[in-house]
């Protein structure tokens, strides 16, 4: 599912566009905190309870994480217009627990950003290398992943922006669907795929903003039943207070998978991913002109046609960051 990360990103980073820049030089940020996060579903290898049917599903189970934030960039040019950047990366725009982003932005005119980069994680995801298994336990496999993303913000000082990612996903032990008599390979996860974003930037009030978003993404997997299409659309407001910004945003996805599951009576898979977060930034916190206080929220349902693919999740953290 997207976590909605997204929308910390937007606010704890906002400082450091390229358009703000007005010397050469190194600067960025680092940052710590702390993430409750509670999920249920049969996909949470969190929870290591047996399957004993396809039809069951198993309650929630939670985790607190560190999280990371950091970004090191270089600005350079006549005119400080050139950025290299390496950062951390916390959406999921590859299947990561930690990704590292290492990139190109210019600013192109006086409002407008471009930026290439290349995403690979640092931790890999978790997955279940079975997750149909029954009455056994399962055994836990990494998802490696990397990717390149272009991203081109308030075009021509418009407020519209673009965003492509293309990546690449690896089951390291990919055993779905083994001893159950059926054919596996409509059931392999590894693949390719690409996302499209399209945005307008609207200008809400003087201090406030209002952000539409639609996305379109394809995945082709080695298995028919896990390539997939999505629809969807975000919807971002920011609000600026003095030191204060409150950012909140909801998400809603169609997800139409290619090909008929033979492990529940050959049904083709349709989902609905749909979620709100909200975060809150306190910059200059205790008096501290460079230190940032971050809080966030967000709750997100996974609602499948197959239930074996249900899950509900909530999130709930507190970071400080640094910006140098």
């Amino acid at each position: 599912m997207k976590k909605l990360i997204a929308v910390s990103i937007t606010l704890a980073l906002s400082s450091h566009a390229i358009a703000e820049e007005v010397e050469t030089g190194f600067g960025g940020e680092i940052g710590l905190g702390i993430s409750y996060f509670s999920q249920d579903g049969n996909l949470n290898t969190s929870n290591d309870t047996q399957l004993t049917s396809p039809n069951q599903t198993l309650g929630a189970e939670a985790e607190i994480n560190p999280e990371i934030i950091g970004e090191l960039y270089y600005t350079f040019g006549q005119e400080a217009n050139h950025q290299i950047f390496v950062s951390t990366n916390n959406e999921e725009s590859i299947k990561a627990d930690l990704a590292v982003e290492l990139g190109y932005r210019t600013e192109i005119g006086e409002d407008s950003t471009l930026s290439v980069s290349y995403l690979t994680g640092l931790v890999a995801d978790e997955s279940w290398a079975n997750p149909y298994l029954l009455n056994q336990k399962r055994e836990i496999t990494e998802v490696s992943s990397s990717g390149f993303r272009l991203e081109y913000d308030n075009i021509a000082g418009t407020g519209f922006g673009f965003e492509s990612v293309y990546y690449s996903e690896d089951v390291d032990n990919e055993r779905s669907g083994e001893g159950l008599g059926i054919d596996t390979k409509v059931l392999q996860r590894s693949g390719s795929g690409f996302e499209l974003g399209f945005e307008y930037e609207m200008q809400f009030t003087n201090d406030a903003t209002l952000t539409p978003r639609l996305t379109y993404g394809s995945f082709s997997a080695d298995g028919d039943a896990f390539s997939n299409t999505t629809i969807g659309g975000e919807l971002t407001y920011i609000k600026m207070m003095g030191d204060h910004a409150l950012g909140l945003q909801g998400f809603y996805n169609n997800i139409a998978f290619d090909g008929a599951n033979p492990l529940f009576d050959d049904k083709t898979r349709t989902d609905s991913e749909y979620g709100f977060g909200a975060l809150y930034q306190y910059q200059g916190f205790m008096g501290w002109e460079d230190v940032s206080l971050l809080g966030l929220a967000a709750y997100e349902i996974g609602d499948s046609d197959i239930d074996f693919y249900d899950v509900t999740e909530y999130q709930l953290g507190a970071a400080l960051s640094y910006s140098f």
